[in-house]
């Protein structure tokens, strides 16, 4: 897959950016050597479906493991199928 930059706010259709079912992302922010990213599980009113979804450095994964982050907060990885069960 190839890397893209995002500015802040922008938005990307997600097609075209996965690997087979699954988006990872990367976080790089220049000049700071600690990054603590976080994820949100929405449901279809776009709210958080429940805590369990909320994966933070404490939390790095979803109950079914859709959601879950990697190498210390600084890699996320969302696996399409088991989100779309939910």
């Amino acid at each position: 897959m190839a890397t893209q930059q995002l500015q802040k706010g922008q938005r990307l259709a997600l097609q075209g950016h996965l690997d087979g079912d699954t988006l990872r992302l990367a976080v790089t922010l220049p000049g700071l050597s600690d990054v603590d990213v976080s994820l949100f599980g929405l449901d279809a009113q776009r709210q958080l479906a429940d805590d369990r979804y909320f994966i933070f450095y404490n939390q790095v994964a979803s109950p079914e493991g859709a959601l879950r982050q990697e190498a210390g907060g600084r890699r996320s990885r969302l696996t399409w199928p088991a989100c779309r069960s939910r």
